[in-house]
């Protein structure tokens, strides 16, 4: 069973990932989620991060001054999905020590956002590759420009 927590600042957002995250999939077993807590912020959400497995949470509800500090708290520890629609939210999530980290769109199919927290549960980068790509592309090319100094 994967314990999945939401955050997410409006009860429309909320409610609906709720019903994304345990809708009947043939692609994915929805039956292997539990969402066990919700909130409207980061911050409200912080007590129980030991409680869960995997957190998917909308960008203006957790602002990555809240991820990188709840990150730098506690690394290896926080698998996070963050939903957005800007490639700089992966770019924003490369560095920070998190046990896993996935970047998906907001328009994101009960499908993916439930294979998205399968993988984040154990433990690999997922995302959409339109999200994912730049940043990737970015991390690479820095990481060569300072192996080669």
């Amino acid at each position: 069973m994967i314990r999945v927590g939401v955050v997410a600042s409006l009860p429309a957002v909320r409610a609906g990932l709720r019903a994304l995250l345990s809708a009947a999939s043939p692609l994915s077993d929805a039956s292997m989620l539990e969402l066990v807590r919700e909130a409207a912020a980061l911050a409200d959400f912080e007590p129980y991060l030991s409680q869960i497995d995997v957190l998917v949470a909308t960008t203006e509800a957790a602002p990555i001054l809240e991820i990188r500090r709840i990150a730098g708290e506690s690394p290896g520890q926080i698998a996070l999905l963050l939903l957005a629609d800007e490639s700089q939210a992966a770019w924003n999530l490369i560095d920070l020590p998190l046990r896993a980290w996935g970047v998906l769109s907001l328009e994101a199919s009960a499908e993916e956002l439930q294979a998205a927290v399968g993988a984040l549960h154990e433990g690999l980068l997922a995302g959409a590759p339109a999200l994912l790509r730049p940043a990737l592309r970015r991390y690479l090319a820095a990481a060569i420009d300072e192996a080669e100094l």
